[in-house]
Parts: structure tokens; C-alpha cells; sequence
């Protein structure tokens, strides 16, 4: 009906038709998009679970925790200031820090003579 006069009864009739029809596929479109909704909330919910997962394990597989002792200490050593480029005594200096990044790191630091052969005493 493009007027806005009163239908006919043939068209009241077709009309009534379209609307029972049209309210009746309303429904079930909003009946299934709850139950979509609620899917989609249960695999977003999964989601979550699997990618706190995922981000637990991406450390363990880490390349840096395959680098043999040896290499880690010698990069430890690296990192240290020259004595020449030290002004005084450093507040904290990167072989404290080295010994608190976890267990392994820790033992490494503590087993290089290196890092330890110029203490500040103040």
C-alpha cells in the first residue's frame, strides 16, 4: 500500500497476511540471533580460555631458554659498563638486574667471575 487511504477489503486482508507473516519471521529471526548471541558469548568465553593458555606457554618454547649457559654468560659479560665509562658508583648496575630475571639467569650471573671482579664499596 503506497496511500494512506483505508484499504480495501481485499488488501485489508492481504495486509493483515504480510504482518501476521512478517511478525512471525521477526520472531524467529530474534529467537535465533539470542541463540547466536549466546554461542557467540560461549566461544568468546573458550577464546579467553585457550588464549590465556596460549600466552602461558609462549615463554617455554622461547628460543632465548635454549641459549647454552656459556653464550648467556658471555652476552652477561657484554652488557656490563667499561671501567672507563663509569663516572662513580652505579645506583644499580645490569649485573643486579641479570640475577633477577628468573632461577637460571640468577645461577648464570652468580657463576660469572666476570660480572663480579669489579665491586663498588662506598
Amino acid at each position: 500500500m503506497e496511500t494512506n487511504e483505508p484499504p480495501a477489503a481485499a488488501d485489508l486482508a492481504y495486509a493483515q497476511a504480510v504482518v501476521s507473516n512478517t511478525a512471525a519471521q521477526l520472531a524467529t529471526l530474534d529467537e535465533e540471533i539470542a541463540q547466536l548471541k549466546t554461542r557467540l558469548k560461549q566461544r568468546e568465553d573458550e577464546r579467553t580460555v585457550v588464549a590465556i593458555s596460549h600466552q602461558r606457554s609462549l615463554p617455554i618454547v622461547s628460543p632465548l631458554r635454549r641459549i647454552p649457559p656459556e653464550i648467556l654468560s658471555e652476552i652477561f659479560v657484554w652488557t656490563q659498563p667499561l671501567p672507563a665509562d663509569l663516572a662513580g658508583p652505579p645506583i644499580l648496575t645490569t649485573r643486579w638486574l641479570l640475577s633477577q630475571v628468573s632461577r637460571r639467569w640468577r645461577e648464570i650471573a652468580l657463576s660469572t667471575p666476570s660480572l663480579w671482579s669489579l665491586v663498588y664499596v662506598s
